[in-house]
């Protein structure tokens, strides 16, 4: 490492850069009014919606050849943010889920850290971790779908048919899958009777206009006994067609239109997700052989006491400013609230957890710098993962400021770097804010779910030159070989 970084970081003691992130975390948040992580929680759960994303030697070494490093990163990820879409079961903080990839020599390793450490509990036998049974058993079945995924030229003719895991998904995801049913429900009241546009239709509009009333005619059922066709089926149907997309935006009020295909994005969400992963795998054929290891969370963690300090004192040690007349009284007014806080406990977010669990050396690290997300990581996640002296990228940003974030407490060099730059990265907000060089656009938000979109047609096509060329050099050694054997 190199020695400029480590005196860069060495500016402040360990304790005191956890502490600058702690204080600097809530001060922002205060200051731009940005919503706190339990804050948060209760919206995201409640009826608001959330804002949301064998063989000889000679085949071993051909293998080599297809490995995941041969595959595109871009194909990579979409595959693990798949993964943790699927393992995040419903909204809010607990169940946020990040993946990270290792390959091993004869199948692949996914770590899955949750926020709330899959309830993981220590087992009395040997210091393992266990989580609940449900979760495991979902896992398992997860891994068996992968492994059943056919090749290419058999999973293209079946890419809109369902499989036997789509179910299972769709009951592991009910809670999430029946929140954005009340969702669409509330919104087809509002537009009800819907009505096609006046203008002549063509062929695509009039198959979207009957797509969208069979979709619409189901969510008039609350029971889902008896239906030919699930509410996620007919959703996927809703959101493969872009007709449909445009048979809402202009059909219905302003704001309905967005936030109903969002709702139906959400409630297909299981069984689109079950089928771009049917699709990723039927390309790179290492993504079948899986196995999917729950992480437990780690300790919560606390500053210690002579770091609970004043709010204006906090403010002293991270800017330059001297404060005086309305930003004083803003910034006092949070004085007691801010003592209390930053004396809680917390647990470290699920994208924190994964990397910790890779650098305490709990196993080899992961085999790409990216970690899948079921959501946008949070602004201080995405800030600390980017200030690693080897970054690591995730689906983006959603740009909330939690001020509940668990700071990891580990001394290694790559920790202590990261914490001191984004320490002073939040305290240059800070200032810039109190200069009146910022307001709370500066965590450029966006919407903290997104979804994985499919397979862009180039993307297929790559893959498939790929497999292609892998198999040429397969049947070049096996002549090879065929014609040793013979002289």
């Amino acid at each position: 490492m190199d020695k400029s970084e480590i005196k860069k970081a060495a500016d402040h003691t360990h304790g005191e850069s956890i502490a600058r992130v702690v204080w600097a975390a809530h001060i922002l948040s205060y200051l731009t009014g940005e919503q706190s992580h339990a804050e948060t929680l209760l919206s995201e759960t409640g009826e608001e919606e959330e804002d949301d994303s064998d063989g000889s030697e000679s085949d071993a070494e051909t293998d080599r050849l297809s490995d995941l490093t041969s595959a595109d990163k871009h194909i990579r990820s979409k595959f693990l943010d798949c993964v943790a879409e699927l393992l995040s079961p419903e909204n809010g903080w607990d169940h946020v889920v990040a993946v990270g990839l290792r390959e091993c020599e004869d199948l692949i390793e996914i770590d899955v850290a949750r926020n709330d450490g899959f309830h993981a509990v220590k087992s009395h036998q040997g210091g393992s971790t266990r989580g609940e049974g449900a979760d495991l058993q979902y896992i398992e079945h997860l891994r068996e779908y992968l492994s059943s995924i056919l090749d290419q030229d058999l999973c293209e003719q079946s890419a809109m048919s369902s499989s036997w895991f789509e179910p299972i998904a769709i009951g592991f995801n009910c809670k999430r899958i029946d929140y954005w049913l009340r969702v669409a429900r509330r919104c087809i009241l509002c537009e009800h009777p819907f009505k096609a546009p006046n203008e002549k239709l063509g062929p695509g509009f009039k198959e979207a206009v009957k797509t969208w009333t069979n979709m619409e005619e189901l969510l008039r059922h609350t029971s889902s006994s008896g239906l030919a066709v699930s509410k996620e089926e007919r959703a996927y149907e809703c959101i493969s067609s872009m007709e449909v997309h445009d048979l809402l935006e202009t059909s219905c009020r302003d704001k309905v239109g967005p936030k109903l295909w969002r709702a139906l994005r959400s409630i297909a969400r299981p069984v689109s997700k079950c089928r771009l992963l049917a699709r990723i795998a039927s390309h790179v054929v290492q993504l079948r052989t899986v196995k999917v290891c729950p992480i437990p969370s780690g300790p919560e963690t606390i500053l210690t006491p002579e770091y609970l300090i004043d709010i204006t004192d906090a403010l002293d040690r991270l800017v330059s400013v001297s404060l005086a007349g309305p930003a004083l009284k803003r910034v006092t007014s949070f004085r007691k609230r801010f003592k209390q806080a930053c004396a809680r406990p917390l647990r470290s977010h699920a994208e924190v957890q994964l990397f910790l669990y890779y650098e305490d050396g709990l196993c080899r690290a992961p085999s790409i710098d990216y970690f899948g997300c079921s959501k946008k990581s949070c602004f201080l996640c995405e800030g600390f993962l980017r200030a690693l002296p080897l970054p690591i990228s995730t689906r983006g940003r959603h740009g909330i400021c939690y001020r509940a974030w668990g700071v990891p407490f580990s001394k290694s060099d790559k920790v202590v770097i990261a914490l001191e730059e984004l320490g002073n990265n939040l305290a240059s907000r800070i200032e810039m804010y109190l200069k009146g060089q910022l307001r709370s656009s500066i965590l450029n938000q966006v919407p903290q779910s997104a979804f994985v979109s499919g397979l862009s047609s180039s993307s297929s096509e790559e893959l498939r030159w790929k497999k292609e060329m892998v198999e040429s050099v397969k049947e070049d050694q096996k002549s090879r070989q065929k014609e040793h054997r013979i002289l």
